[in-house]
């Protein structure tokens, strides 16, 4: 359940701070939004952020403490060591984002939050905006069991509520361990069966179908009290290039933008709780000739965004280390660039030396006069309109949140399976022939890097399962492994850019031979009709092998039971029927 503060509560705060002087009503504003407490994280609608409250907070500000406030860092290690306490003090971030690597456990990431941010009211009486990459699928920082479907695996199960649910359940656990913004929902626009850098991020092809999934996340996120992000403006849908390492271009025209890929991000800008859009490194030369990307664009940031679409929530980088940020120069001049352009808060997640570099070059940009003191205050008062509208969760003690997170993971996982057996059973309409075609078949071979996967495969196959271990750098000796075993049926768990080469790289005779479960976007897999199956999962989940032996190994209906030609689809009559090539590769 959450409580909303009324509005005549901030107006009250308001006038005792006239009353009371702002140092003092700045303990006590601080208590006042993180004392009342609620099961989960809260957030006011927009309308709720009093104006005179922000004014009121952005005069108590200091500018060196707005300069903190439009940064993210990133850090290492898992606990409050001396470096994150001297990166605090020193300046001051209005935003951490937290990676895999500063996670160790449910209690240790919940403990460190907390701390961190006790530091940041100590520092500068606001709370932190902690941010984490939640998007499921394969970019999933809090570990779960299995791992939540990708935007790819929820859009196929086609149920908006469903979405909502899948996006309420996350923001409940992300927020039981202390963050209050997820990266998430990708809104790009992104065509599954076609190979590219978003791959099984995205809902999906149709803008409309991605506006109504990403609207249902981002939702649920809102009602477990966490901020959605949406990414990557204007549309990194369709683009090969890892804008990791280089920088994509884009060559739509505005107009083309916005008939495809600004559907979703302007239904996102209506959106009325508090939001951020991340902006993506793409050039889109097009629309700005400068050709520079879409981080730097004040094109594409404050005339199409801000004034086109009317967005009023917070703009946010991504990683401006990147190696496609790198066209606009050394890292100091990307932070000036981003900031001119529009941006509220800087990205820098990895180099303490770049974080550095970042913030010495925004100060004196200011004290030059590039960046006015004015420009800061547009966005810090973004920044507080969200910071003022948070709650962060109720502390539990250790034994509380491990319950209650195991909990959620439970509810998680049960949506997880509810999704990906949906995938599943769609995938295998195309392969009705397959039911129960390999319950006289004695040897399974399975080849996957998650030996999971082979313990499903055999909960129902039995000791006839035989695991080959996929592993990077190594040779699996697929084909010759099947040439030794003719009567064996082979499954192949594809998991990743390295399983789905290898896969790829396979001999058409050995392919043949191989039932694929493809847990990428189905578009990775080339030639798909070489295989004797690829089944597309669109997302990571070890249990798809119980499911897919259970349906393989499916006994036949008992006589009473059956219905008619339809249910003679797995007789001798019906195999009969199959494509020569399919009894071939089947025959026992």
């Amino acid at each position: 359940m959450s409580v909303i503060i009324s509005k005549n509560f901030f107006n009250l705060l308001s006038v005792l701070a006239e009353l009371g002087g702002k140092c003092k009503i700045a303990a006590f504003v601080s208590l006042a939004f993180w004392g009342v407490g609620t099961a989960f994280g809260q957030v006011l609608p927009l309308a709720e952020a009093d104006q005179a409250k922000i004014e009121a907070e952005l005069g108590r500000l200091s500018l060196e403490q707005k300069i903190g406030q439009m940064f993210v860092f990133g850090f290492r290690g898992q606990e409050m060591d001396p470096p994150l306490r001297r990166l605090l003090a020193k300046y001051k971030p209005g935003s951490l984002i937290v990676f895999h690597r500063n996670i160790r456990s449910p209690e240790q990431i919940s403990t460190l939050n907390q701390q961190i941010q006790e530091v940041s009211r100590s520092h500068v009486g606001l709370p932190m905006l902690l941010m984490v990459d939640q998007e499921g699928g394969t970019v999933t920082r809090v570990k779960t069991n299995p791992s939540p479907p990708s935007a790819l695996a929820l859009g196929m199960a086609d149920d908006p509520k469903l979405v909502r649910e899948a996006g309420k359940i996350t923001g409940k656990i992300i927020s039981l361990l202390g963050f209050n913004m997820n990266l998430a929902p990708v809104m790009d626009l992104s065509d599954p069966y076609e190979g590219n850098f978003i791959g099984n991020r995205s809902f999906g092809q149709s803008p409309e179908r991605v506006k109504l999934f990403g609207e249902a996340y981002s939702a649920g996120l809102a009602d477990a009290g966490v901020i959605p992000t949406s990414k990557h403006f204007p549309g990194h849908g369709g683009v090969i290039t890892d804008s990791h390492r280089s920088l994509p271009h884009k060559k739509d025209t505005l107009e083309q933008l916005e008939t495809r890929d600004l559907v979703p991000f302007e239904w996102f800008a209506k959106f009325q709780y508090p939001s951020a859009i991340m902006v993506a490194h793409i050039a889109f030369p097009s629309i700005d000739p400068s050709g520079v990307p879409a981080t730097f664009s004040k094109m594409l940031i404050t005339e199409v965004l801000r004034k086109r679409t009317n967005y009023p929530g917070l703009v946010i980088t991504d990683d401006i280390e990147m190696s496609a940020a790198g066209s606009i120069g050394a890292v100091g001049e990307r932070a000036v660039r981003a900031i001119l352009a529009g941006c509220d808060q800087v990205m820098v997640a990895w180099t303490p030396s770049n974080q550095r570099l970042a913030v010495t070059a925004v100060r004196e940009a200011i004290a030059s006069g590039r960046i006015s003191v004015e420009r800061v205050d547009e966005s810090v008062r973004r920044i507080l309109r969200v910071k003022l509208a948070l709650r962060p969760p109720v502390g539990n003690s250790p034994s509380e949140l491990s319950s209650r997170f195991a909990q959620l993971a439970g509810e998680l996982r049960v949506l997880t399976n509810r999704v990906s057996q949906e995938n599943l059973t769609k995938s295998l309409r195309g392969y009705s022939y397959l039911e129960g075609s390999a319950r006289e078949v004695r040897e399974a071979l399975v080849f996957s890097a998650d030996p999971r996967f082979y313990h499903a495969v055999r909960e129902v196959w039995g000791s006839g399962a035989k695991l080959r271990v996929l592993s990077p750098g190594t040779d699996p000796e697929v084909t010759e492994a099947l040439a030794s075993r003719p009567n064996s049926l082979a499954l192949f768990y594809a998991t990743g850019s390295g399983t789905v080469r290898m896969v790829n790289n396979l001999d058409e005779a050995t392919k043949a031979r191989l039932i694929v479960v493809n847990t990428t976007n189905p578009g990775a897999i080339y030639n798909t009709n070489q295989f004797l199956a690829v089944v597309n999962l669109n997302s990571r989940n070890f249990q798809s092998g119980y499911w897919l032996t259970e349906f393989l190994r499916r006994l036949p209906p008992e006589p009473e039971d059956l219905r008619g030609p339809a249910a003679e689809e797995g007789s001798t009559e019906a195999r009969a029927q199959w494509p020569p090539s399919r009894r071939r590769r089947l025959k026992n």
